[in-house]
């Protein structure tokens, strides 16, 4: 895409900017780590940015694949996604988790289990 930038001062030239289908991240805290989430019976609610548009969603909680349950906008917050991320038997304490849409990896976040 190009893109310029303009204000009462003028605008500038315009410059390139790659644009991807995804580009996930998940929303932590960052004096923690711990990633912006509810757990909410047996799965989690992840909330995240840059799923882009009806693509498929992998998730990796304590090294394991899981397939979500839910992955899509957040209808109370636009611009906001959530991931549910059913919890695999045997995972307790402390774990990461990261999601993949598009072949891209997402920033990894700890979660409390």
């Amino acid at each position: 895409a190009s893109l310029a930038v303009s204000t009462l001062a003028g605008s500038s030239p315009p410059v390139t900017v790659p644009m991807l289908a995804a580009s996930p991240g998940i929303f932590f805290d960052i004096t923690t780590g711990y990633g912006a989430l509810i757990r909410n019976g047996d799965y989690l609610e992840v909330y995240c940015t840059g799923l882009g548009a009806g693509l498929p969603v992998k998730a990796y909680l304590g090294g394991i694949e899981v397939t979500p349950s839910f992955s899509g906008p957040n209808s109370f917050f636009p611009g906001l996604f959530q991931v549910n991320v059913p919890l695999p038997a045997g995972l307790a304490g402390d774990e990461t988790l990261s999601i993949e849409v598009n072949g891209r990896r997402s920033n990894q976040v700890k979660v409390r289990l």
